[in-house]
């Protein structure tokens, strides 16, 4: 793919010579644009200040601000940018001086043009090699990041999922990372949206990278060693290694970070931030369980509240909830809701499975977010097939749900989102039920001078004659024959009114054969026979 042009600035105080430069350059065959052709040196450090040209080709003598002053200049405010002097033959102490500066390419006026568009050709091809540089280098320091990145989640997840001890040894021989003995805990910094219907990908990322920075300055010189990583949900988790001589300061230093990461999102009014605090170990083994307490201790703020630190010590409660503590009426409630797709009695479900949760206040209050995931599954089980709609919905929920701190939102956020499925499911249904009997309304109102049983409509709707005969009578309120005789006849009134046909001729129009038979069907749902109601609307 071709790049960029590169843009070009020509100054001259001389108009002509200016314009007369820039005639020489091959402008297209050498891949450059210009940016502007300036007559002093004022103007041109404002073009070059605001645009930042590649190149600038300048004359060495001009008032005011000379050419060797603009370069001296513009190294200040546009260091990459690349210069070539013009100037006449007695100038070679300025000349000396241009190459004092950094500037190689010093050509005589008379300005060839051959010249010109071979230093011009010089720097396009030096600065594309640069360019090439720069870019793999920061190729390969993205792909150190990346590795970085991957080593730290790799830590976390193999310390957070192990059930067995794990040694320093083993961490360093593995994954590269140096512990020393001490002491060990761990931090979970977790944001949490105020409002969670309004979260922005790219803003949330940027403001997990400020945060990150933070944790870095702030804890980075009270401890030995810290390993930091990101997980999903604005997880930011830290393990830290310190000595026992380290421990008050660490206490400070996470107090310190509350605050400063509260000061630093209080103008957006978007975040709350809460620090869940594992429990101090002298042991390897038990770093594992530091970042379990400090996971765990951050999801208390559902009932204890955001923006302050939470420790372990907090609630030592037993984590799960016993299997049978939901009364019996649970899932029959559930069943009740679904098939009457009544939303105001899943509400009423939701409160009273939260209230029997609540009652259970010897366990943990992390386990609400455990029980509102469960509460989703049950859900789903009970209403059987959704759609690709419902199950993006679902996944958004259960993403949500991280973010809930507070009891009153997670209701809110499930009532909200489980009404929509329902609702969704039973237009479905509606949708699916209205399906056959549209179609073959619109069959009839096409075809009705052709032969139409109930049979033949049903296969055109691909539904059994009796459930389609059952599902037409429970849709519409009438028999299919009752429809279709009315269909018919309201055909035959237009023709005996609009027309000149004989009786038999309208008869067999609207499909049917026996004139007489029409003819006493026409008298019975209309009250008078076919020719009484021609003369009369006649």
């Amino acid at each position: 793919m071709d790049s960029d042009p590169l843009g070009v600035v020509i100054v001259d105080d001389e108009p002509r010579i200016g314009q007369m430069v820039k005639s020489l350059i091959e402008w297209e065959e050498l891949n450059l644009s210009l940016v502007s052709v300036e007559t002093t040196g004022k103007n041109a450090l404002n073009t070059i200040r605001y645009q930042k040209p590649a190149i600038v080709i300048t004359d060495i003598r001009m008032p005011q601000i000379s050419g060797l002053d603009l370069i001296s200049r513009t190294m200040e405010i546009s260091p990459n940018t690349k210069f070539i002097v013009i100037s006449g033959h007695k100038d070679f102490e300025y000349a000396r001086k241009a190459l004092e500066y950094g500037v190689h390419n010093y050509l005589l006026k008379p300005v060839n043009a051959n010249e010109l568009n071979r230093n011009l050709k010089q720097i396009s091809e030096h600065m594309a090699r640069e360019q090439e540089k720069n870019t793999d280098e920061r190729q390969k320091l993205k792909a150190f990041e990346v590795g970085q990145k991957l080593i730290r989640r790799n830590v976390f997840e193999y310390l957070f999922h192990s059930q067995d001890a794990i040694s320093l040894e083993e961490i360093r021989d593995v994954f590269g990372i140096e512990l020393s003995a001490g002491l060990f805990n761990a931090i979970d910094v977790k944001l949490d949206y105020r409002n969670i219907t309004e979260f922005d990908v790219e803003f949330d990322r940027q403001m997990v990278d400020l945060v990150s920075s933070m944790i870095n300055t702030e804890l980075a010189g009270t401890v030995v060693e810290m390993v930091l990583n990101e997980f999903p949900g604005l997880h930011i988790i830290c393990l830290l290694n310190y000595t026992p001589a380290q421990s008050t300061a660490i206490t400070k230093a996470v107090n310190r970070l509350l605050s400063k990461i509260e000061l630093g999102l209080m103008g957006l009014d978007r975040f709350r931030v809460t620090i869940g605090m594992g429990v101090e170990t002298g042991e390897s083994s038990g770093v594992s369980a530091c970042i379990c307490q400090a996971r765990t201790a951050v999801n208390h703020r559902i009932v204890m509240g955001t923006e302050h630190i939470i420790t372990a010590e907090m609630n030592q409660k037993p984590a799960l909830l016993p299997s049978n503590f939901l009364d019996s009426n649970y899932h029959h409630d559930l069943s009740n809701c679904i098939d009457s797709f009544s939303a105001d009695q899943l509400i009423l479900w939701v409160d009273s499975a939260f209230q029997q949760c609540r009652v259970h206040s010897e366990f943990e209050s992390s386990m609400y977010y455990a029980f509102a995931d469960a509460m989703i599954g049950d859900f789903i089980s009970a209403i059987g097939s959704i759609g690709p709609d419902c199950e993006e919905t679902i996944e958004s929920t259960r993403n949500l749900l991280m973010h809930c701190n507070s009891i009153k939102q997670m209701k809110g956020l499930l009532n909200h989102s489980l009404v929509s499925i329902l609702q969704n499911v039973h237009n479905e249904m509606i949708n699916r039920t209205k399906k056959p009997i549209r179609l073959a309304e619109e069959y009839v109102e096409k075809h009705f001078a052709e032969r139409i049983t109930l049979e033949s409509i049903a296969d055109h709707v691909a539904l059994s004659s009796a459930y389609f005969s059952d599902l037409f009578k429970r849709e519409t309120g009438r028999n299919f024959s009752a429809y279709l005789t009315d269909v018919r006849l309201d055909q035959s009134k237009k023709k005996l009114i609009e027309t000149n046909d004989t009786i038999e001729s309208v008869a067999a129009a609207v499909g049917y054969r026996d004139v007489r038979h029409f003819s006493k069907l026409f008298a019975k749902n209309v009250g008078i026979k076919p020719a009484m109601f021609r003369r009369l609307h006649s």
